[in-house]
């Protein structure tokens, strides 16, 4: 299938003392979100919600499980930076 990846990118765009905010892509859908860590270390990671979103399909169950899957990378790989 052209133009589909078979696992997410997820990357950091920004990071700085008070904002984090990352990306994701699977299948050509892209979600941004900016995390605010004050929220974050109050609320938790899963309490932020999109910023950006670009996706070609109308499916929000996916749009959710990606963001999901963000979310879960970065408490995998960079928890330390919401502390």
């Amino acid at each position: 299938m052209k133009g589909k990846c078979k696992e997410p990118i997820f990357e950091i765009i920004e990071d700085n003392e008070s904002l984090l905010v990352a990306k994701a892509t699977e299948e050509d859908v892209i979600i941004g979100v900016a995390y605010d860590k004050r929220t974050c270390k109050e609320n938790g990671i899963d309490s932020m919600d999109f910023t950006d979103i670009y996706y070609p399909k109308d499916d929000p169950y996916f749009l959710m499980k990606l963001r999901n899957k963000l979310n879960q990378w970065l408490r995998e790989n960079h928890y330390e930076k919401f502390q």
